[in-house]
């Protein structure tokens, strides 16, 4: 929620609104962000937000944000770039299917998943559900596994059988709390 206190004309290009809240937005950087001293890639990188850096919105000037750390403003960021929530503890990072209508005695689908441990603790082992669907999106097979052994920002992966029908199509994957 927003709660606008006024707008006004940006000082930095005399065109665009811009808007001051009194309520100051947290946006969470999910990869690196540079930081510049204007609302503009033409101006100078004087900062940069690292993978899980957390900032207060104290000024828009469109897409671009006035943003500040610990009470102190530290330059402008490209709002698309960041995120209005926080890095997950653990997230899928990769995966992929196929089908193998030869594999055993009736066929399989093989699936690797890759997960991150975005946390400072072990996590023993995370449950991830991998789902395949027909050409009407209907599910065709459920499956579970798990990863194991995720150390403190580290990542793990699983590779993994489900029954083949010969109609899947597409699949999905997520982990399951």
């Amino acid at each position: 929620i927003h709660h606008l206190k006024s707008q006004t004309i940006c000082p930095t290009d005399g065109v665009h609104l811009c808007s001051t809240y009194s309520y100051k937005q947290t946006l969470y950087a999910h990869k690196t962000v540079n930081v510049r001293d204007s609302t503009g890639t033409q101006y100078e990188i004087i900062n940069n937000l690292n993978r899980g850096d957390v900032v207060k919105v104290e000024k828009t000037y469109g897409d671009w944000v006035q943003v500040s750390r610990s009470g102190r403003i530290i330059g402008f960021a490209y709002k698309p770039v960041l995120e209005t929530t926080p890095i997950p503890d653990y997230e899928i990072v990769s995966w992929n299917w196929r089908k193998d209508p030869g594999f055993g005695t009736n066929g399989a689908v093989i699936w690797n998943v890759q997960v991150r441990n975005n946390t400072d603790r072990y996590i023993e082992h995370l449950k991830v559900e991998f789902t395949s669907f027909d050409s009407q999106g209907r599910i065709v097979t459920s499956d579970y596994s798990f990863v194991d052994g995720l150390s403190p920002g580290g990542t793990g992966s699983d590779k993994s059988y489900a029954t083949y029908f010969g109609t899947e199509k597409k699949a999905s994957i997520r982990i399951v709390p």
